[in-house]
């Protein structure tokens, strides 16, 4: 090991793959499934559709929405959580942890955090938008 665990984030796609398999093991159906019953009906996202690869979705860069979709979540955030997600959960996520890549910030949990001139902010990085 190049550094002392917790000090240094570098992303790794693995750890979110592993983590969403884990769900489906857990819930006993697809992760896309699970979204949507839990995240996605409840705030109006009616069209979605997440990768899989050997039968277990993609959990870090498999999932397409519509933008309007994507800004349901962000509200979702700002209102923390209305009531669909734990209100110390939305904090606990959106809390900067690590210094990642000088041009991306901080890390919460699966979602990016960074300030600009003293502001706040979240947001989500894809991977790509092509079919």
């Amino acid at each position: 090991m190049l550094h002392a665990p917790g000090t240094i984030m570098n992303y790794n796609s693995g750890s979110s793959h592993l983590i969403g398999a884990i769900i489906q093991k857990v819930s006993n159906q697809k992760l896309h499934e699970y979204a949507k019953g839990k995240l996605f009906h409840p705030l109006g996202i009616i069209e979605s559709h997440w990768h899989e690869k050997q039968g277990v979705s993609l959990a870090s860069d498999g999932l397409k929405l519509k933008i309007d979709d994507m800004l349901k979540i962000g509200k979702l955030i700002l209102k923390n959580g209305q009531k669909i997600i734990p209100e110390d959960w939305i904090k606990t996520m959106t809390t900067p942890n690590l210094k990642t890549y000088a041009s991306l910030g901080y890390y919460g949990y699966h979602i990016w955090v960074d300030e600009y001139q003293g502001t706040p902010y979240h947001y989500a990085l894809g991977y790509r938008s092509e079919e």
